[in-house]
């Protein structure tokens, strides 16, 4: 029996893995499913959302009325495969301390979805600032697609804070790697 995933035994205010554990088995008892049947559960979003972060760099913005957009060398793409984004903690990288009371941050791409934070109050970003999202690493690197952009650079970060680059940046190289040109 695969019970799936979308199990968040690691974020405040969720169930812990112990109580979704006790759940399944009272339900499983109480229809009096055999202890023989296996059990699958895929805690996967669970387990590698929590220790990735994506981290973008504001490369232009433009001031519209009240509000300023903000783009960026990142895109939704990379963090919601469905170009849905849900709300993101994130933190910024900024000199400013002046607020800005609206500023849509946006990827790099032509598509209008392509935004993935709407900050409200918050210091004003500038060419050269970064942002920081955390908790993304469920399929950012499984299924970021190759549009306009190919796979960035994914860094891992030790408890040391020593940081090692473990896939460089793709080129067009990297691309047609396979191709038949």
């Amino acid at each position: 029996m695969d019970l799936g995933g979308c199990l968040f035994g690691d974020k405040p205010g969720t169930p812990t893995f112990e109580e979704y554990a006790s759940t399944i088995v009272d339900v499983l008892e109480a229809y009096q499913i055999s202890k023989e049947v296996q059990l699958l559960v895929e805690p996967g979003a669970a387990l590698i959302a929590s220790p990735v972060s994506y981290v973008c760099s504001v490369i232009d913005v433009k001031d519209i009325k009240d509000r300023r957009l903000v783009f960026t060398d990142g895109s939704v793409k990379h963090v919601a495969s469905q170009m849905k984004a849900p709300p993101f903690v994130s933190s910024l990288n900024t000199k400013s301390s002046n607020l800005k009371e609206k500023q849509i941050v946006t990827g790099y791409t032509c598509i209008e979805m392509d935004r993935f934070l709407t900050l409200d109050n918050q210091p004003e970003l500038a060419k050269g600032d970064r942002i920081t999202l955390y908790n993304v690493g469920a399929y950012t690197m499984s299924l970021t697609p190759l549009f306009i952009e190919y796979f960035p650079t994914v860094i891992v970060t030790d408890e040391n804070g020593n940081e090692e680059v473990v896939r460089e940046k793709w080129t067009t190289k990297e691309f047609i790697q396979k191709s038949k040109l």
